[in-house]
């Protein structure tokens, strides 16, 4: 029997392996043991070239530039310089994948939680500085449908900093879902029930 020996950093490294290691059965260890190759092809997918993963996509945005808004957005709410003000802050350049995907409390655990407590907590406790609006959800909108699966899978991603009031009054929040071959826009009413698959995009603190 031959021994191997290894440099520090080596040694360590399998020592981390060896203590992350999820419970196998006898059964599993002894088709590895008995299979060297295929051991020795699925360790070296541990260490895969940079070209097998794409960089954190940037998002850039250009925020002097208004988005337009629905036409059925109640003008004196969109035109009031302070929303005006909130949806113009947020950097300029941010990778996706840095993105929090925050849940109210009640949307946790498998919970429904209505679109308004939504609002009014990161209204109330100031976090919609730090939430996504129209804005930023028009430039991932543009990154396409495969870059946005990739982040969040199934789910619908809202801009919560570009809640604007409809002419009849109701409140409604900008989302992005990905479709059968593409992102789309659209706008729910805050009277409705948000479960742990529609997160609110915000900021890295």
């Amino acid at each position: 029997m031959t021994t191997k020996t290894y440099d520090g950093q080596t040694a360590r490294f399998i020592a981390s392996v060896a203590t992350c290691m999820p419970a196998l059965s006898g059964e599993v260890m002894q088709g590895w043991i008995d299979n060297p190759q295929a051991l020795k092809k699925f360790l070296r997918g541990l260490s895969p070239s940079k070209e097998k993963h794409a960089p954190d996509d940037v998002i850039r945005v250009d925020r002097s530039i208004r988005p337009a808004y629905p036409k059925w957005a109640d003008p004196e709410w969109i035109n009031d310089p302070g929303f005006i003000a909130l949806e113009q802050t947020g950097p300029a350049e941010y990778p996706i994948g840095s993105l929090e995907q925050w849940l109210h409390d009640g949307q946790k655990n498998g919970g429904l939680e209505r679109g308004h407590a939504i609002y009014e907590h990161l209204e109330s406790n100031n976090m919609l500085v730090s939430c996504l609006g129209l804005t930023d959800l028009l430039a991932i909108q543009k990154l396409g449908v495969e870059v946005f699966r990739r982040y969040f899978a199934d789910k619908a991603v809202f801009g919560w900093k570009s809640v604007v009031r409809h002419r009849d009054g109701d409140l409604d929040v900008p989302c992005l879902v990905g479709d059968v071959g593409e992102v789309v826009l659209d706008w729910h009413w805050l009277d409705y029930d948000w479960d742990g698959d529609s997160p609110v995009l915000r900021f890295a603190s």
